[in-house]
């Protein structure tokens, strides 16, 4: 990930929140980290369902990203089960 270019003003740039909201590890968001949106992002070729987008708590949407691995297995690793 590059994060080469001008930075974006504070009101159009994405929020510096770099963890998954659903389990709580890195998302791996690169418009995060970079703090502008013209950046390229794993989750730019990824599918997330109403279901899962629904697993975020009210307060938790539009603030960060999902990670990739939720996004695979359709939501946080269940009880017992080691996160990606």
């Amino acid at each position: 990930m590059s994060c080469e270019g001008r930075a974006q003003d504070a009101g159009t740039a994405p929020l510096p929140n770099r963890h998954c909201p659903l389990c709580g590890g890195p998302n791996g968001c690169a418009p995060a980290t970079c703090g502008r949106f013209d950046v390229d992002c794993w989750c730019r070729d990824a599918r997330f369902t109403p279901a899962l987008l629904a697993q975020v708590a009210p307060a938790q949407r539009g603030q960060a990203c999902v990670c990739a691995a939720c996004a695979a297995r359709g939501g946080p690793p269940g009880p017992g089960t080691p996160a990606a």
